[in-house]
């Protein structure tokens, strides 16, 4: 109990709750330096001067690095110091991106029912209703801060207008397998992305639209735009900057993947770092959205993102985002993928159903993407027929 009482400062209500069970424990570790690669810091000395936002919010000149100082943060006014805050987080240090495979997808309801072969992950309650297993990667194509010689892009089609694409593929259940996604996302923030599915019951691409990305995902307590807190765009939402916070986030997992605790088994069993973020909130633009407000914690440092809380219409808390990331320790002038962190698993909380999705990586790697690979991945035919 005293343990729970020293981290209070440092959980927000609501999230804070979820430590009170008596197999807690909760190991900190010293804060450390993530430093991004040297290629990144060198485009943010160079670019970052010239960076500036429209009227509207979009940016303006960015080539590459991250779009604003912590100076500049902090003498915008809030609106402005929020839209900054989210435009570093698009354009953290993330090298080519990251693929994760396989990834399973546990959807937790209250009981005691946690699958065997998960039980070294899920170790504490809850009952399992159901099981997903995918493969995602996102490869980014532009403004690709180690590719100093070749214009910060990777040289494919589209790369002059698109920001990344996303790939993901279901494994299982047999009823899913095959089942595909992938997400375009444009340079030009007003651009909207373009979402292809792929379903094997119907043998055809559907396009998904905008209003989708809202929508619960595969009914899932997450949206599309809920991925590592925020993968939404920056202008379908009001921002307002509300101050600086510490909280508790684990940056550098102890683990080969997530294990879980506590009595729905979606409290990390890991250690923590106790890291400054900047606190911002955002309203969505798009009518009849189901959340009225995120209030999200960015880490100062990387840009990651430690905690969302997600607001109802009747202001009442109804879900709690977070993801859990480990370090790999790379030096900042050595390999660039050493410097990214890697992806271990994300979870969301809805407070008011007693629900819980709890996602993690059973691997994590940061590939070096040809153009080739590129290609070969996003094309129609691989869509359609499997990798």
């Amino acid at each position: 109990r005293d343990t729970r009482y020293q981290l209070r400062p440092f959980l927000p209500p609501g999230y804070h709750e979820e430590f009170d069970f008596p197999e807690m424990q909760f190991a900190v570790q010293q804060t450390a330096n993530l430093a991004p690669h040297d290629a990144y810091r060198r485009a943010t000395l160079q670019y970052q001067g010239q960076t500036s936002l429209a009227p509207d919010g979009s940016l303006q000149n960015y080539i590459a690095g991250r779009p604003f100082s912590a100076e500049r943060i902090a003498a915008a006014p809030p609106r402005d110091a929020g839209l900054m805050v989210g435009w570093n987080n698009i354009f953290r240090w993330q090298h080519y991106g990251y693929r994760a495979a396989p990834v399973p997808m546990a959807y937790i309801a209250p009981g005691n029912e946690v699958p065997s072969e998960h039980a070294d992950v899920l170790t504490g309650g809850g009952r399992v209703e159901r099981m997903l297993v995918t493969e995602y990667q996102r490869v980014y194509l532009s403004h690709q801060a180690a590719l100093e010689d070749q214009d910060y892009t990777v040289r494919v089609a589209d790369a002059d207008i698109q920001h990344y694409k996303d790939w993901m593929q279901f494994t299982e259940p047999f009823d899913m397998r095959g089942m595909a996604f992938v997400i375009e996302r444009y340079r030009d923030p007003h651009e909207p992305d373009q979402v292809n599915s792929y379903l094997p019951t119907e043998r055809k691409i559907r396009r998904l639209s905008a209003k989708e990305r809202s929508d619960r995902f595969l009914g899932s307590e997450m949206t599309m735009d809920d991925f590592e807190g925020f993968s939404g765009r920056v202008l379908d939402y009001d921002w307002q900057y509300l101050g600086q916070k510490e909280v508790f986030h684990v940056v550098d997992s102890q683990h080969p993947h997530s294990v879980f605790f506590g009595p729905m088994s979606h409290v990390p069993n890991d250690r923590w770092q106790l890291r400054r973020c900047h606190v911002v909130e955002t309203r969505p633009l798009l009518p009849g959205h189901p959340h009225a407000r995120k209030v999200t914690f960015y880490d100062a440092e990387t840009f990651n993102i430690a905690l969302v809380l997600v607001f109802d219409a009747e202001d009442q808390l109804l879900k709690i985002l977070y993801t859990i990331y480990a370090w790999p320790g790379g030096a900042p002038s050595g390999d660039p993928g050493g410097t990214v962190s890697h992806y271990r698993s994300s979870v969301a909380i809805n407070k008011q159903s007693q629900r819980s999705l709890v996602n993690w990586s059973e691997s994590t790697e940061i590939p070096e993407m040809k153009a080739s690979a590129v290609r070969r991945l996003f094309n129609v035919s691989t869509l359609t027929g499997g990798r």
